[in-house]
């Protein structure tokens, strides 16, 4: 079966897309084949949901400037207009995705996440 695999990077990422030939032999290889294409369209779901944004301006708001999230330590950064940084932690990925959708992150801040996240100051005001 092992012959029959072809791997393909899928994006950037270095995600990897299996592609399989349809001569499968015996029921083990097509048990594999069946969870191999389960694999790549779960992958395939993945690319097609758009680029991750992981940091945005927030221009309409009086009091924030941007925020960012760090996925690979599940850390959400913001900072505020008056120059200081504010680092949230265990921000999950779903939670960020939601921030990216709100109408107005100062209400989203103070009711979503100040007081449920341990928050940690990374730079004083500077204004």
């Amino acid at each position: 079966m092992t012959d029959n695999l072809y791997q393909q990077l899928a994006d950037n990422r270095g995600e990897q897309i299996v592609i399989i030939e349809k001569d499968a032999i015996n029921n083990a290889d097509q048990i594999k084949l069946i969870e191999l294409r389960e694999q790549e369209r779960e992958i395939l779901k993945k690319l097609n949901a758009g680029p991750f944004v992981l940091e945005k301006q927030w221009t309409q708001s009086t009091n924030i400037a941007r925020t960012k999230y760090i996925p690979e330590q599940s850390i959400l950064e913001v900072e505020f207009n008056n120059g200081g940084i504010y680092h949230y932690a265990d921000f999950p990925e779903d939670k960020w995705k939601e921030l990216l959708l709100t109408d107005s992150i100062g209400t989203f801040l103070a009711r979503r996440i100040k007081g449920v996240h341990l928050s940690q100051q990374i730079q004083s005001a500077t204004i």
